[in-house]
């Protein structure tokens, strides 16, 4: 009688996005939304604001709580133009290494989340003094001449599908080149590590030494 091999089924995996902002929930819940991603489930989530700590504390206290829930990966979004503006880079680094330790992945945009929106366009070495800075460079891009940091805006235009057809072919790209070098840059050189959890969720290919985590 032949053996009859019974295929167990993969458990699903859960990921938790972890940002302080309404931009990148926002992002994320349609990025779930339209890609549909098999095994896989996108958990937006923003830190309690009424909770003790500002800024990247906050947020690395709320990753840590979903790790510690289980969580396949927790990925946190940091803002690092906070960290920049308010003197904190020495603790923001040893908080950082402290969670990366833990196992949760730590994903930086500089000096926000709106880098991510126009590398989609350019690939810019630019040093923006701030968020406004890179929103008034957006408007500059036809696609988002209307752009506003606002709720109601991205809710209604829908960022990630809107600029799809720019993601891997752009915006990853763009944001991987960034990636080069570092270590010769000024703490304002942009960045935008997003790259690594749209590569990881396999929407796009990556390099691969690039898209490791670190």
């Amino acid at each position: 009688m032949l053996e009859r091999h019974i295929q167990k089924r993969q458990a699903p995996k859960v990921y938790a996005v972890v940002g302080d902002g309404f931009s990148e929930k926002i992002y994320f819940e349609k990025l779930k939304a339209a890609e549909r991603l098999r095994n896989i489930t996108i958990k937006p989530e923003l830190p309690n604001r009424s909770g003790k700590g500002g800024g990247f504390v906050r947020v690395f206290k709320k990753a840590e709580e979903l790790h510690q829930q289980g969580y396949d990966r927790v990925y946190c979004l940091i803002d690092f133009d906070t960290v920049l503006s308010e003197n904190k880079v020495s603790s923001y680094n040893l908080k950082k290494a402290r969670l990366e330790q833990k196992g949760v992945i730590v994903l930086e945009s500089n000096p926000c989340f709106e880098i991510w929106l126009l590398l989609h366009f350019q690939r810019t070495g630019r040093a923006f003094t701030d968020c406004n800075e890179v929103g008034h460079t957006i408007r500059q891009n036809h696609l988002l001449s209307d752009y506003e940091k606002s709720q109601q805006y991205h809710q209604r235009k829908d960022l990630y599908s809107a600029l799809k057809p720019l993601l891997c072919s752009n915006a990853v790209v763009n944001a991987q080149f960034l990636e080069q070098d570092r270590h010769i840059q000024n703490a304002y050189y942009p960045r935008c590590q997003i790259f690594k959890l749209i590569c990881d969720l396999g929407i796009c290919a990556c390099d691969e030494i690039l898209s490791k985590p670190k």
